[in-house]
């Protein structure tokens, strides 16, 4: 391979770029599966875009080719895995994710064991085999695997918010990710819609405080506008916002509902 395709075919984690610059990043969500879709999210000019394989509707296909899709544009792909499981933290970065999410992280333990799973070795047990993610992210891809790739850490449980400390210092980590509606759960609340109860809040605001101490980046699921304007001047680094079948949603509602108020005035 020559110099000059080398050095074309590296890529940047735009995440990591935009937290050196002391910026909020802003990332989209896909859980329907339609690579389709998750190209032409990617070209709108989100920071990131999550795939959910924990609850969306994406299974290894649907993840791989929406992984290829996003690669048309500088949008840094991001893959939210089923479970804290290492075979599929490894089968999404070898797919190329530049980012995994692993949701339920309920202690340092788990963390630990999460972002070896992200690691090679002497740094963690990954295990080589990125069939795509070296022709993705470049040429040197093992050289640059471990500093390139982020290991996010979901806290969404009440014990998980009581041990923010303790997994924010887990070495290696990436950052954290706060998920609002399981965390209000586990405190006996509802979900919010799209707001948070005051109680989960002020966990919530908590976590961010303890894991900023930490140095390590935090984000968190925004359901609406002003409730991500105020948890990035909280301090949050970056907030993934609505989903794909969230838009389909309300605009098919917006259009239907347009429609049908026309045919009663008629």
């Amino acid at each position: 391979m020559s110099r000059n395709r080398k050095e074309r075919d590296v890529r940047e984690n735009r995440l990591k770029h935009i937290w050196r610059s002391h910026g909020a990043a802003v990332i989209g969500q896909c859980s329907g599966g339609s690579r389709v879709t998750a190209e032409l999210m990617a070209h709108q000019g989100y920071d990131g875009l999550l795939l959910d394989m924990q609850h969306g509707a994406l299974d290894y296909g649907a993840m791989l080719t929406s992984l290829q899709a996003i690669s048309t544009t500088t949008t840094a792909p991001v893959v939210r895995v089923a479970w804290n499981d290492p075979a599929r933290v490894m089968q999404a970065l070898d797919a190329g994710a530049l980012a995994v999410i692993a949701p339920m992280i309920n202690s340092a333990p788990e963390c630990s064991a999460f972002v070896g799973a992200c690691r090679y070795a002497p740094n963690g047990l990954r295990s080589w085999g990125p069939v795509r993610a070296a022709l993705y992210a470049g040429a040197d891809y093992f050289d640059r695997a471990d500093e390139l790739v982020l290991p996010l850490a979901m806290i969404e449980t009440a014990d998980a918010a009581a041990q923010a400390e303790e997994i924010a210092g887990v070495p290696g980590l990436g950052g954290i990710y706060i998920g609002p509606s399981d965390l209000s759960i586990t405190l006996g609340l509802r979900p919010p819609a799209p707001e948070l109860e005051e109680a989960a809040l002020a966990i919530v605001d908590d976590v961010v405080r303890k894991v900023r101490k930490a140095s390590v980046p935090v984000g968190i699921y925004a359901g609406s506008v002003p409730f991500a304007a105020r948890m990035i001047k909280a301090g949050c680094q970056f907030v993934v916002m609505g989903s794909d079948m969230d838009f389909v949603a309300e605009g098919s509602r917006s259009l239907l509902s347009g429609v049908q108020s026309a045919l009663r005035e008629d």
